[in-house]
């Protein structure tokens, strides 16, 4: 029988752990349900199987399986990219709305895998998830001036003056946007691209009201370096070249 490979890098220098738990982490099962498929004997270590739920499992040297499928141990980190559709807010629960969460695979919980900074609930596109704390943290400090892109429709033709109140920094109520990219877009005449550092509260909406236009659609498609290149609805793993530069424009 042909073995079906699972591969994931391992992003952490050899350790332990228990066979129950490692299990558990690997099928996305309860610990209860790992130790139920140990007693059975649907656990294979190194070609023996152990009926043991203490047993000590070495990441990175013992070959465990279950049901002749090889499990390697989830990388320490994980970083997705998801394209987010209207009407769900960036939560990870909600008992008023649907949230992003209700959305993803049950283990994004489990595993504290968390979206960077927030799109508003009718604003679709791109959305980074992570359990890597610091470089969230950093990706959303106003410090790094990580510049994200969107496209809006909106109610008015942009013209040279629009584009300069962008440039010099657009005056709120509250507070002066920093400086920002505006221009138009190729989809089509009432569309416009803008891009941004930062990412207060409504704020692109905010700053198209200054100048007397009504976003009626906002999609995010970029990040930093990531690009949304995915179906909306749908998600992805970052690859390891796009983690690389993600670290690298935070200086980690």
């Amino acid at each position: 029988m042909q073995l079906l490979l699972i591969i994931v890098v391992i992003q952490e220098k050899m350790k332990n752990s228990r066979l129950d738990k490692f299990i558990a982490d690997n099928l996305n099962i309860t610990r209860k349900q790992a130790r139920s498929l140990i007693c059975k004997g649907n656990i294979t270590v190194n070609e023996t199987i152990i009926t043991n739920s203490n047993y000590q499992v070495t990441l990175n040297e013992d070959r465990v399986y279950f049901n002749s499928e090889l499990l390697i141990a989830k990388p320490k980190f994980q970083y997705f990219l998801f394209n987010k559709p209207k009407g769900y807010i960036t939560a990870s629960k909600d008992r008023a709305h649907n949230t992003v969460v209700d959305l993803l695979p049950s283990y994004f919980i489990k595993d504290k895998i968390m979206p960077v900074g927030r799109l508003d609930k009718d604003t679709t596109g791109l959305l980074l998830f992570t359990n890597d704390g610091e470089l969230a943290h950093r990706l959303i400090s106003p410090k790094r001036a990580i510049y994200k892109t969107y496209i809006a429709k909106i109610d008015k033709l942009i013209n040279e003056e629009d584009i300069l109140t962008f440039k010099n920094g657009v005056e709120l109520s509250d507070f002066k946007a920093l400086p920002a990219e505006l221009k138009t877009s190729e989809i089509g005449e009432y569309y416009a691209q803008v891009k941004i550092c930062e990412g207060k509260f409504h704020q692109v909406k905010r700053m198209f009201a200054a100048i007397g236009a009504n976003v009626e659609e906002l999609d995010r498609i970029s990040f930093g370096p990531l690009i949304k290149d995915i179906p909306i609805g749908t998600i992805r793993e970052l690859t390891s070249v796009e983690v690389k530069e993600l670290y690298s424009i935070c200086n980690m």
